[in-house]
């Protein structure tokens, strides 16, 4: 049986040019297994997560290289504006995300159980 898939992705908003270290990874990575732990429970079992960090500033060298060691990817600066300029949307389009993003707990995991039954 092949394993679903549910990416997480963490947004870290810097100062335009700022560099983000190694331990913004480290951070990330905790938040995720007290997400997985505390929400998820069995249902890991049979989910695979990819772990995404988005900035709008960039990565120190180190950072880039605990990313590659945990298989975390990393999108920044460059790679953030050729997505964004690939994904136009409208003020009206941000909005509605926003509140879907702002849904509960119950809702993520409704969806989640949905996804692996």
């Amino acid at each position: 049986m092949r394993q679903k898939q549910i990416r997480i992705v963490q947004c870290k908003h810097s100062i335009w040019g700022a560099k983000l270290d190694a331990d913004v990874i480290a951070d990330t990575i905790g938040a995720m297994e007290i997400y997985r732990t505390k929400f998820l429970g069995e249902m890991t079992r049979t989910l695979t997560f990819r772990l995404i960090v988005v900035t709008n500033g960039s990565f120190t060298s180190k950072a880039r290289w605990e990313a590659n060691q945990r298989d975390v990817e990393l999108v920044g600066d460059a790679e953030l504006w050729k997505l964004l300029e690939a994904t136009p949307c409208t003020p009206a389009e941000v909005e509605m995300m926003e509140s879907r993003r702002l849904a509960t707990m119950r809702d993520v995991l409704a969806g989640i159980k949905a996804l692996i039954l």
